[in-house]
């Protein structure tokens, strides 16, 4: 999960507003919070990329 999450980063940091790369942040993400269990800072960087997913859609 963590060589998933440095790959999505990168990708984040060279296409900030792509949507395809945001939503699988927030899926990668949801998957490591169900997977790993929850902690404020995995709750708080999945809840920024889904608010980003939904605003970047409209």
């Amino acid at each position: 999960m963590n060589a998933a999450l440095d790959v999505f980063n990168q990708a984040i940091k060279q296409l900030p507003d792509n949507q395809t790369i945001i939503v699988n942040m927030a899926r990668i993400l949801l998957q490591d919070i169900k997977t790993s269990g929850a902690n404020a800072e995995k709750l708080r960087q999945a809840r920024i990329y889904i608010d980003k997913a939904v605003s970047t859609r409209r």
